[in-house]
């Protein structure tokens, strides 16, 4: 029984000289503290992942991998999985509207009836049992939008997330993502970290890539930094703005696109024939492809950027 603040109704195990035991006695104690465990966990800690629980896959394939992990669902359950288990892409075209479906990868605490018992023992008086179950999850993939009850429906809490996947022709549509999980222990501050892309050697390219060039671009790998998810990146371009043949290089302003977890994208715009008596800059000239290798071995153009995470 449990009172309606979460706090369980618990009778404390006793035992007397010469009082007969019987199983109902020893799993007593184990329910007690068990019980005062998850009150513990859900009163003092938040719920999510603790530790491990990395989840691979690759683009076209066929299976997700999950290592090791331990987590804590809403109810203070302990999710434990001590060895790395492998998971088949559900065998589904896409999703209804067509494109890929998106599905939860999830773990769940299972109940002792759940779990098949790892060694059993016959009885000196009675049937045998059980005597122990190997502590295990329910590892599973689960449709969030999915509208049936029972055991397959989502629950957000008590199934922890692990990853999201996006499936289609039965493989997998890009890597998992990573962005759904939520950690038991959150950051008390944020998490910084920033770095420059090596000078002569950052490479750019125009943008877009068909069509009148309106400036230049360079991807920035941010992998080093070891974010969980995309964090909010600010980045500038260091570097000499002269080039000799064609004059000074006017850039404007600069701006991240499509920023992930390891890498975003530096978009530098160039006004092009900007007019500033007695000069113009950005001329046409400046729009060719050798201007792109100038702009990394002669100008030295880098990125000095700075990712924020929580």
């Amino acid at each position: 029984m449990t009172s309606p603040f979460g706090i369980p109704d618990l009778a404390r195990p006793d035992f007397f000289d010469g009082q007969r035991l019987d199983a109902s006695d020893l799993s007593a104690i184990y329910d007690y503290h068990r019980a005062l465990r998850w009150l513990h966990n859900r009163a003092l800690h938040d719920w999510g992942i603790a530790s491990g629980f990395g989840v691979g896959g690759a683009r076209g394939g066929r299976e997700v991998t999950v290592a090791a992990g331990y987590a804590v669902d809403c109810q203070g359950h302990d999710i434990l999985l001590s060895r790395p288990a492998t998971l088949v892409v559900p065998a589904v075209s896409g999703a209804p509207t067509g494109g890929p479906l998106q599905l939860l990868l999830t773990a769940s605490w299972m109940d002792d009836d759940a779990i098949d018992a790892s060694e059993s023992r016959e009885g000196v008086c009675a049937e045998g049992g059980a005597v122990r179950r190997a502590e295990r999850p329910r590892l599973r993939f689960q449709n969030p939008r999915d509208p049936r009850a029972g055991d397959e429906r989502f629950r957000r809490g008590l199934d922890v997330v692990l990853a999201s996947v996006l499936v289609e022709d039965c493989v997998l549509a890009a890597a998992p993502s990573l962005a759904e999980r939520r950690d038991a222990h959150p950051a008390t501050q944020p998490y910084v970290y920033a770095a420059t892309t090596p000078a002569g050697a950052t490479p750019w390219r125009f943008f877009p890539a068909a069509g009148a060039a309106q400036g230049v671009e360079t991807v920035v790998d941010t992998s080093a930094a070891g974010f969980t998810k995309a964090p909010a990146y600010t980045a500038h371009v260091v570097g000499a703005r002269a080039l000799a043949a064609n004059g000074p290089v006017v850039d404007g302003p600069a701006s991240v696109v499509a920023p992930t977890a390891t890498s975003f994208t530096l978009r530098v715009a160039l006004p092009r024939n900007l007019v500033v008596a007695p000069y113009q800059l950005n001329p046409d000239a400046v729009f060719v492809p050798p201007t792109l290798d100038r702009l990394r071995d002669q100008l030295r153009w880098s990125v000095s950027w700075m990712g924020i995470e929580g």
